[in-house]
């Protein structure tokens, strides 16, 4: 007689629906987010304030238009200061884009990795992400975002350097 409520409860074990959660990344960058996510962006708005580009760090020539090689006829010098400006412009933004890349992308990488693992402690088998559109409906207790942020915030706190002293 014992092995019919231990027959019903494996058998309703082996049923169990999936347990699926969401979580909305959009939210990390918003005020109380992934802290160390919200001091990289206000490092990297202070940086752009300064940030200069330097059109031949290593101090080779950049490559230039057949056209715009000395002497410049009158005729094509403004065209050629134009195509000049605009080649340095690209290639600052580029320059800007990739220490974006580089001060954000480890820690975009470990917050991929810190919500695999977060959902798999939690027996979480489907983790969605959500956007602005395309959930009709959800119960808040799906939303596991909060408790992440809280959860990644505890373990990774954001260490500011302390200011130095004026001399």
């Amino acid at each position: 007689m014992r092995l019919v409520p231990l027959l019903l409860l494996a058998s309703s074990l082996a049923h169990a629906e999936p347990k699926v959660a969401m979580i909305e990344k959009a939210r990390f960058e918003e005020a109380g987010g992934i802290a160390r996510l919200l001091a990289a962006r206000e490092q990297l708005d202070r940086e752009k304030k300064t940030f200069r580009f330097v059109e031949s760090p290593d101090g080779k020539p950049l490559p230039t238009s057949d056209a715009c090689k000395p002497p410049i006829p009158n005729s094509l010098k403004k065209l050629c200061d134009d195509w000049a400006s605009s080649r340095l412009a690209n290639q600052a933004e580029a320059a800007w884009n990739m220490h974006e890349v580089e001060v954000l992308g480890p820690i975009e990488a470990d917050l991929d990795g810190a919500i695999v693992a977060y959902a798999k402690s939690r027996g979480i088998e489907l983790l969605l992400e959500k956007y602005e559109t395309g959930v009709v409906y959800m119960a808040p207790s799906v939303d596991i975002t909060a408790a992440f942020i809280k959860d990644y915030n505890a373990k990774h706190p954001v260490v500011r350097p302390k200011p130095q002293p004026k001399r």
